[in-house]
Formats: structure tokens, C-alpha cells, sequence
């Protein structure tokens, strides 16, 4: 969502960019995001909800895949209710297992229907709500 007004600039430090996404969801009641991971606040390079360990014969995962996984989780974190490893520590475990554990995280995403029904729009590179509104309950 905010990734297109984002990623046209380019020369944006890791601070400048987090603060430009921070401002794309400053009318979100981040309060409201009990995981506290909103999927669509992170840079997320694959979709987790793939990787639901509904069908584990039909997904290929490997450590870069779980390094990739990771960090779009890590950088979904919108509040401190729930603390991650930060992404070197992390993956250093990942380089250096034999095995690559399975991970569960439970986060939260904006409810389909929400852009649809105008609950929440798209203005001046904000999104902002037509009415009170909180994020879907955590997948």
C-alpha cells in the first residue's frame, strides 16, 4: 500500500523511510493491533500468509526464505506488544542452523472489505478512515 509513494524515492535512509511509512498510517490506531505486527505497515518481499503451515508438503521454504519472512514481520511492528529478535541476530541463527525450525507469529491486517466499502481510503499519501474503525482480528 504505502510502498509506491515510498519507493520513488530512492535515496532514503532506513530512518527516513520508516518515518515516511509512520506518516502513511499516522491516522491508524496502532493501539488496535493487539500482535503488534500490522502485516501491511512492514516491506514485505513475500506474503506470509502463504507460509500458514496449512499444506507444509506444498510450500518450499529454505533459510533465505525464512531470513526474507522474517523481516517483513520485524518490520511490521507498530507498537511493544510484542517484542521480535532484531533481523542480524536472527538471521545469524538461520546461517548457522543444520535445520531450519518452523516459526509461528500471529499478526494482524487491515480486514478485506475495508478499502471496498470506504471505511478507509487513500488521500495526499495518507490513509485515512471515514469512520472509527480497527484492524482485522490476528491471522
Amino acid at each position: 500500500m504505502a510502498l509506491p509513494t515510498v519507493a520513488q524515492e530512492t535515496d532514503l535512509s532506513e530512518e527516513e523511510f520508516k518515518q515516511k511509512i509512520d506518516s502513511v498510517f499516522e491516522h491508524v490506531d496502532m493501539t488496535s493491533v493487539e500482535t503488534g505486527i500490522l502485516i501491511e505497515h512492514g516491506f514485505n518481499l513475500l506474503d506470509p500468509n502463504v507460509f500458514n503451515g496449512q499444506k507444509p508438503d506444498s510450500v518450499y521454504s529454505n533459510k533465505e526464505i525464512m531470513k526474507a519472512l522474517y523481516a517483513g514481520l520485524y518490520d511490521s511492528r507498530v507498537n511493544d506488544y510484542f517484542s521480535l529478535e532484531d533481523t542480524d541476530s536472527t538471521f545469524s541463527k538461520i546461517d548457522n542452523a543444520k535445520n531450519i525450525s518452523i516459526l509461528f507469529l500471529a499478526y494482524n491486517r487491515f480486514k478485506d472489505y475495508m478499502f471496498k466499502s470506504g471505511d478507509i481510503y487513500w488521500e495526499n499519501g495518507q490513509l485515512k478512515k471515514n469512520r472509527q474503525f480497527q484492524v482485522g482480528k490476528p491471522l
